[in-house]
């Protein structure tokens, strides 16, 4: 596995109501780099399932490169509940970082 940037790995992502159809996404990386991203979510989210939403986002994705994270990363914590920081339900407590268990 190539070297991680630390400018490339996500630090924290935080997302905010913006209307009732639209959320903002302000994602901060290493070298505090930040990005502001508009998103169509078609629904009014709950404040609790915001809260939820970033709480899943930040304690999965923390740590990894943005080439780490991809559709299909996002789709498989989704499906099977698999969180790379803390391994997968098959070996809970597991610290890979390269996904291995799988």
């Amino acid at each position: 596995m190539p070297p991680v940037n630390s400018r490339n790995t996500l630090k924290f992502i935080q997302l905010s109501q913006v209307d009732e159809e639209q959320i903002v996404a302000v994602i901060v990386l290493g070298g505090n780099v930040i990005k502001n991203k508009i998103i169509e979510v078609g629904e009014t989210l709950s404040n609790e399932n915001l809260l939820k939403l970033n709480m899943l986002l930040n304690t999965t994705l923390n740590g990894l490169s943005i080439d780490q994270i991809t559709l299909g990363l996002i789709a498989q914590i989704e499906r099977t509940g698999w969180y790379p920081q803390r391994g997968c339900r098959s070996c809970t407590g597991c610290s890979c970082r390269d996904y291995s268990c799988r």
